[in-house]
C-alpha cells in the first residue's frame, strides 16, 4: 500500500489565534475498577533508555506529553481469524468475546446512576467485526471547550506484539461520555495478555482548532537543494559538520532547545 498524494489541499483556516486556554482537563470514574491515569515524565516511567533520556530531547519531550491510561483489570484474549476469546485469569478457560461488563462495575454505577441510566453499563470489553476489540478505561473525560484529547499508543514505551492500534481524536469540550481504545490482534491462536499496571494507550490534550487538516494546508515543499537560503546552510553546516568527528558534542540539541 502507498499513500496517495491527496492533490490541492483545501483552504487554510482563517484567523486562527496561537493563544490557548488551559485544557481544563477532568477524569471521572465510571467503573469501580478503573485505575487513574498516571501523568507522563520525560523517562517514559524508567523506560527510556539512559543515553537518549541523557542527550535525546525529542524523545524525553515526546514521551512527557500525556497521561497514561490503564485497562481495568488485567486480562488476556486470543484469536483465531474469527472470532475472539478472553479470560481473566491466565489459567481460566477460554470464552468467547461478545461485549462483557464485570459484574463489580455494573453493581457500583447502577447504585450511582440516575433511574432512566440503571442498566446501561458501559461494557469493559467488546469485539466488532474482523478482530476488532473496543477496550473501555473505564473512565470519562471533559475538558474546556476547545479542547479534545489524542487517544493514542503510548509513546516509546514497548508496544505489545501483533497488535494494530487505532488512534482518535475526541472532541471532549464538546462531548462527554466512556472512553475506550480500539485494537485489532493481528497474529491467530496466541495468548496477548493486558496488565493492569501496564498502559493501554496515552491520552494527550489537544487544541480543537489544530484537529482541523485546513490548518496545516498551506505547508510548502522545497525540491531543489538551490533553494535553500544562506540561513538554511549555516544551520545545516552548524548541525552536520561541526557536530562530527572528535569536536562532536553529545546532546546539542538538547542544550539548545533546552534553553528557550
Amino acid at each position: 500500500m502507498k499513500f496517495a498524494d491527496p492533490g490541492q489541499p483545501s483552504a487554510p483556516v482563517e484567523g486562527l489565534t496561537t493563544e490557548l486556554s488551559k485544557p481544563q482537563l477532568r477524569f471521572y470514574r465510571l467503573f469501580e475498577s478503573a485505575k487513574k491515569p498516571i501523568l507522563a515524565d520525560k523517562s517514559a516511567s524508567g523506560l527510556l533508555p539512559t543515553r537518549a533520556f541523557r542527550f535525546c530531547e525529542a524523545a524525553r519531550i515526546a514521551s512527557s506529553i500525556g497521561w497514561y491510561l490503564f485497562p481495568s483489570v488485567s486480562f488476556s484474549i486470543r484469536y483465531d481469524g474469527a472470532s475472539v476469546f478472553w479470560r481473566l485469569d491466565p489459567d481460566a478457560d477460554w470464552r468467547l468475546l461478545d461485549s462483557v461488563t464485570l459484574e463489580g462495575d455494573r453493581g457500583w454505577f447502577d447504585d450511582a446512576a440516575d433511574t432512566d441510566v440503571v442498566g446501561h453499563c458501559p461494557p469493559f470489553i467488546s469485539a466488532a467485526e474482523n478482530g476488532m476489540l473496543q477496550i473501555m478505561t473505564g473512565l470519562a473525560v471533559r475538558t474546556a471547550p476547545d479542547w479534545g484529547i489524542l487517544v493514542r499508543r503510548p509513546p516509546n514505551v514497548p508496544a505489545k506484539a501483533h497488535l494494530e492500534y487505532f488512534e482518535g481524536f475526541v472532541h471532549t469540550g464538546a462531548w462527554f461520555g466512556p472512553l475506550f481504545f480500539n485494537i485489532k490482534p493481528l497474529r491467530t491462536d496466541i495468548e496477548i495478555r493486558f496488565e493492569e499496571d501496564w498502559p493501554l494507550a496515552f491520552l494527550q490534550p489537544f487544541p480543537v482548532a489544530l484537529a482541523d487538516n485546513r490548518f496545516y494546508a498551506d505547508a510548502q515543499f522545497v525540491s531543489e537543494l538551490d533553494d535553500l537560503t544562506d540561513q538554511d546552510w549555516r544551520e545545516l553546516r552548524n548541525t552536520l559538520v561541526d557536530r562530527s568527528g572528535q569536536e562532536r558534542e553529545v546532546g546539542r540539541y538538547a542544550k539548545k532547545v533546552r534553553k528557550n
